[in-house]
């Protein structure tokens, strides 16, 4: 027998003991007073809906799924396994989140994609389409992947990169800052080109006041000592505010991936009038 008498309590076990709550009609799972379920969703009777979680329309939360703080799950949309949909987050439309997946921020998870295994999907990251992201990959900052693209691995999406259309990322690669890979390109660690020679994944990080602020992507890669002009038009970019005053300066790590081994090369970037001057540490 189910329980609809909205005077029971409860225990989420998010650490706020027992709670105001009654089981859904439509699937028997425990949804929090201060949470929303429409009649028309259904919640499974191991699935969990709490905080000022809201589920609508024909929406599926099942398994030992939850669905808490601000999160919305609606539409079509389902959310199973032992998925987690938490903070701010929606998933909407027919998306589907499964298996330990975790999505949470503002993130967004929606159309036809599907986040899965021990993926996460956070900050306003956006995923969408028909996309895929699973395995331990990550995809956070203000990053978007949709269209066909897949992400899984432990790959790694963030900043404002994009990856769209019929594009793989996988292994342990990195696409950050203003990052695309679209199409039908792939991007791993370390892939053969079609030379037969190892292609690269290079990432910078800067330091400024020991701080390290911004990761970036580069695809100069290190061609003897560095392609400096390639990497500090980069840095330019990003650091456009940056001011340019006589002896500024900022450290610089880069680091190449060639046959899973990094290479790593650390550089001092000095201003000297309107210009940026990089220097390669001793």
């Amino acid at each position: 027998m189910f329980n609809w008498d909205r005077s029971s309590m409860f225990d989420f076990q998010d650490g706020n003991g027992k709670v105001p709550a009654h089981q859904h009609p439509n699937g028997g799972g425990w949804v929090a007073d201060t949470a929303s379920v429409e009649e028309s969703a259904y919640v499974g009777e191991n699935a969990r809906v709490f905080g000022d979680a809201r589920v609508g329309e024909n929406a599926r939360v099942f398994g030992n799924a939850w669905v808490d703080g601000n999160a919305r799950v609606f539409g079509n949309a389902e959310v199973f396994g032992k998925a987690w949909v938490f903070g701010d987050a929606w998933v909407f439309w027919k998306a589907w989140v499964f298996g330990d997946a975790r999505v949470f921020g503002d993130a967004r998870v929606f159309g036809k994609a599907w986040v899965y295994r021990d993926a996460r999907v956070c900050e306003t990251a956006r995923v969408f389409g028909e996309a895929w992201v699973s395995g331990y990959a990550r995809v956070c900052g203000k990053a978007w992947v949709y269209g066909n693209a897949r992400v899984y691995g432990n790959a790694r999406v963030f900043g404002n990169a994009l990856v769209s259309g019929d594009a793989l990322v996988s292994g342990d690669a990195l696409v950050c800052g203003n990052a695309g890979v679209s199409g039908n390109a792939s991007k791993e660690e370390s892939p053969p080109n079609s030379s037969g020679e190892s292609s690269t994944i290079t990432y910078a990080s800067l330091r400024e006041d020991g701080n390290t602020f911004h990761h970036i992507t580069s695809s100069t890669g290190l061609l003897g000592i560095l392609d400096t002009a390639g990497l500090l038009a980069e840095i330019i970019n990003y650091r456009h505010g940056y001011p340019m005053g006589e002896g500024n300066a900022l450290d610089l790590s880069v680091i190449t991936m060639r046959n899973g081994k990094a290479e790593v090369t650390e550089f001092t970037i000095k201003c000297k009038g309107s210009f940026w001057l990089a220097s390669e540490a001793k």
